[in-house]
């Protein structure tokens, strides 16, 4: 092999190991943060709650977490799983919203969808609403698991039946995770 032979052949490989050095895996996964209460007296039959989320226990994103370069929520799951004995709430129409743990309220709420509509939310066991991710989540996501790794689900809507909602939920996020090599 000449020099001339060689040097083209270094060329080449230089730009494949630069290439696999800047590697961006993509790894999808999905988390259940299981047990959340909603536990509220509706004014009015309005209701604005909350339901905290940690993604500090799913392993895909502290594994990764230096290395996290995007992060995208497919779609998120509200399932009832069950109701309290004081549960009165029949149904639930409005909008649910993530919303970071920085303290800020309301003003940073980021829309994931309408809840209850055309037909109301029947809040019984097994009962799931299902959105689907946008720009907007990705992002908000992608923040938050490079911060605090902590969110709150914002329920805000009206309901029929009486006015205490008491009852469990699970969160189901699948999500898709970018992250350099």
């Amino acid at each position: 092999m000449n020099r001339s032979q060689a040097r083209r052949l270094t060329v080449p490989s230089l730009f494949v190991v630069a290439a696999l050095a800047a590697c961006v895996v993509d790894l999808n996964f999905s988390y259940t943060q299981s047990g959340l209460v909603v536990d509220t007296a509706t004014a009015g039959n309005a209701i604005d709650t909350t339901v905290p989320v940690d993604l500090s226990g799913q392993s895909d994103i502290s594994s990764h977490l230096g290395n996290i370069q995007s992060l995208s929520l497919n779609t998120m799951d509200i399932t009832v799983v069950s109701l309290q004995s004081d549960n009165t709430v029949a149904t639930l129409a409005g909008s649910v919203y993530l919303r970071d743990d920085s303290g800020q309220g309301s003003s940073n709420d980021v829309l994931v969808g309408t809840i209850g509509s055309p037909t109301p939310f029947a809040i019984s066991a097994n009962a799931t609403a299902h959105f689907t991710g946008n720009a907007a989540l990705d992002a908000f996501v992608l923040k938050v698991a490079k911060g605090s790794r902590k969110f709150n689900v914002v329920i805000k809507g009206t309901t029929t039946g009486g006015t205490q909602a008491h009852f469990t939920v699970n969160v189901a996020v699948a999500m898709s995770l970018g992250y350099g090599t």
